[in-house]
């Protein structure tokens, strides 16, 4: 069902409702109901890898470093990873893809392909500051036709901070992941840090190229590298988005998809009681995360 969420001065952000969950309305409700019903049955294969993140956590800039990696181009890949996100295709659709497949989900591990863990894929669990990921989601969600909200920032942090947001409580994901992860310690999984991929870009190449078992020489690292630069994926944006697309996702053509990318942006906005605000409940929820403890 349409179910939009709304913040304590009537701004909303729309959503669909699936069960409990709020997702971002990606599909007409009937076709979002389906596809969510039939994904935990989705077909799985060996080869599949599979990006995992809460949004905003650069799943993007993963999906463009594993396709030059596994497909053997540096070029900028034209064409956007929602061809590969398992909440906003259908079944059908994501059963078309060519093998080897990458693909790509915001969703907890209770709503994925049983498949996925029963079978060798590799999976990618993305993580990043929940500041930064906030201050990415308001500029991104103020921005979209798709979540179309107008409110202020001080209403928008209230709602991350109490979950009220498409894709639910980014504390809620991260702890239903590691205890998933806890009971199955097995899965082929490797955890990236925004920040460590940031810092140095091609250490986590290689990296997410060993993981992968695709050995690369230097110049071809260095070549990815420089090809999955910020600013170099934001300057070739229309090879990912036509103006079309553009038009249909976005309030503004000029809006970018890659707005920034920096780490530690989200000092420009959080107040000195919002920062407290943020400390407290990540504290409450948080302080024993493996893999948000360096946030606290």
């Amino acid at each position: 069902m349409s179910a939009p969420l709304v913040d304590k001065d009537g701004f909303t952000i729309r959503a669909n409702k699936y069960g409990d969950y709020y997702i971002s309305p990606f599909q007409e409700i009937g076709k979002h109901q389906e596809l969510l019903s039939h994904l935990p049955k989705l077909k799985c294969y060996d080869d599949d890898v599979i990006i995992c993140g809460y949004g905003k956590t650069g799943t993007h800039w993963m999906w463009e470093i594993i396709n030059k990696i596994m497909y053997g181009t540096v070029e900028t890949v034209a064409e956007s990873k929602l061809k590969g996100m398992l909440e906003a295709k259908l079944t059908q659709d994501i059963d078309s893809l060519p093998n080897p497949r990458i693909l790509n989900t915001h969703l907890p591990p209770a709503m994925l392909p049983v498949e996925m863990f029963q079978k060798n894929c590799k999976i990618l669990f993305l993580v990043r500051d929940p500041r930064d990921v906030s201050v990415s989601l308001f500029y991104h969600f103020k921005g979209s036709k798709i979540e179309n909200y107008n409110g202020p920032w001080d209403n928008f942090l209230e709602m991350f901070l109490d979950g009220k947001v498409p894709f639910g409580s980014m504390f809620e994901y991260i702890e239903l992941w590691e205890l998933f992860l806890q009971q199955n310690p097995d899965i082929p999984l490797l955890v990236v840090h925004y920040e460590d991929l940031k810092k140095n870009t091609a250490e986590g190449i290689k990296r997410v190229s060993d993981f992968l078992k695709i050995p690369l020489e230097e110049s071809t690292v260095q070549a990815i590298e420089a090809n999955v630069d910020f600013q170099h994926l934001k300057k070739n944006e229309h090879l990912i988005y036509s103006e079309e697309m553009k038009k249909n996702i976005f309030k503004d053509e000029q809006f970018s998809f890659f707005r920034k990318g920096i780490v530690g942006d989200w000092k420009n906005h959080f107040t000195d009681a919002q920062s407290e605000a943020f400390n407290a409940r990540f504290q409450e929820r948080m302080k024993k995360s493996r893999f948000l403890s360096r946030y606290a």
